[in-house]
C-alpha cells in the first residue's frame, strides 16, 4: 500500500498540473469572450453567459485541485504513520524468524493499532481516488466548454 501511495501521489500531481494549465487557458478564453461581448450588441447576453460559465467551471476545477492536493497530503501522512509503526513489527518478525520468539509476542499488542492505521490509509487512498476522478471530470468539462467558446468567438 505504501508503494502505491507514492505512485498515486505522482499521478495526482500530473492531474493537478494539467488542471492548473487548463484553468489558466480558460481564463484567457474567458477574457476573449468578454471582449467579444462588448462588441456583440444583441448577442451580448449570450457571450456574457458563456464567459460566466467558463469562470464558474474554472473556479470548480481550481477548487477540485485544491481539495485533491489536501487529500494527497493526508494520504501521505497516513502512509508515513503506517510505515513508522509497521517498521517495528517487521523488525520483530525478522527477529522472530531468527529465533527470538519473544520479539514477536512483544509486538502483538501493536497489531490492532497497525490494523487501524491500515484502515486509515485505505480510507485516505479511496478519498484521493474519488477527488482525482472529480478533478479529471471537471477538467474535461472545462476543456469542452473552452472549445465551444473558442468556436463561438472565431
Amino acid at each position: 500500500m505504501i508503494k502505491d501511495v507514492k505512485d498515486l501521489a505522482q499521478k495526482c500531481s500530473h492531474a493537478m498540473e494539467k488542471a492548473e494549465d487548463t484553468a489558466s487557458k480558460a481564463g484567457d478564453v474567458e477574457s476573449d469572450v468578454r471582449s467579444h461581448a462588448d462588441d456583440a450588441e444583441e448577442q451580448k447576453p449570450v457571450f456574457d453567459a458563456l464567459a460566466d460559465n467558463l469562470e464558474m467551471m474554472k473556479d470548480a476545477v481550481t477548487e477540485a485541485s485544491e481539495n485533491l492536493d489536501n487529500a494527497v497530503g493526508d494520504m501521505e501522512t497516513a502512509a508515513d504513520d503506517l510505515e513508522s509503526h509497521a517498521g517495528d513489527l517487521e523488525e520483530a518478525i525478522g527477529n522472530g524468524q531468527a529465533g527470538e520468539t519473544e520479539a514477536v509476542t512483544a509486538q502483538a499488542n501493536d497489531v490492532p493499532e497497525i490494523e487501524n492505521k491500515i484502515d486509515d490509509l485505505q480510507a485516505a487512498i479511496d478519498k484521493v481516488k474519488s477527488r482525482a476522478k472529480m478533478l479529471i471530470e471537471r477538467t474535461e468539462l472545462l476543456e469542452k466548454d473552452m472549445k465551444k467558446a473558442e468556436k463561438k468567438i472565431a
